[in-house]
């Protein structure tokens, strides 16, 4: 689960390092296809974000995040697994 400060500033950093202003990027626009976006700067948000929220992505997470809906999703998924499990045996 990611809270909304932390999907607002993973916005912020798609934002800043693609140059697009807020307008220019929906949840579901494809980097690549819709934005033009090249893969060096696909990397460069992606290590913006793991040094941000200090957070590992695996190669194979890193092709699934082709939109800004599909990046926090990912990133939802590496907080939860990330997250200290409760339970009791």
């Amino acid at each position: 689960m990611t809270t909304t400060g932390e999907r607002d500033r993973i916005r912020e950093i798609v934002l800043e390092l693609a140059e697009l202003e807020d307008g220019e990027l929906t949840e579901t626009d494809l980097f690549v296809e819709d934005l033009g976006l090249e893969s060096l700067t696909l990397v460069e948000i992606q290590a913006a974000i793991e040094r941000e929220f200090d957070v590992v992505f695996e190669e194979g997470q890193y092709r699934r995040m082709v939109s800004l809906a599909a990046l926090r999703e990912v990133f939802a998924e590496v907080r939860a697994a990330a997250a200290p499990q409760t339970g009791t045996r």
